[in-house]
């Protein structure tokens, strides 16, 4: 009788962590928000390939293309993180 030494496929092959945030809707009203998904982020962000963020993020409305209103500094920053670690970031 033959046994097969070779790992089975399953055992070779890696899986993939995509985290998918949809409709965060932060609000400048709501900084304990700002800081719970940074949070999230930190935490189950550092071993994702890839997250994508979906909806609306923030919960205001901005046309400023060379400003980021106080509110997203943190969270901008966490998504930085993310992307220096490695992550794809995909909005």
């Amino acid at each position: 009788m033959a046994v097969d030494s070779a790992p089975s496929r399953q055992e070779n092959q890696r899986v993939e962590k995509t985290l998918v945030l949809s409709d965060a809707h932060l609000k400048p009203s709501d900084p304990e928000g700002v800081r719970r998904l940074c949070h999230f982020l930190e935490r189950e962000g550092a071993g994702a390939d890839t997250l994508v963020v979906l909806g609306d993020l923030f919960d205001f409305w901005f046309e400023w293309r060379g400003v980021i209103p106080a509110l997203g500094v943190p969270v901008h920053l966490c998504l930085r993180g993310l992307v220096e670690q490695g992550v794809r970031v995909v909005m």
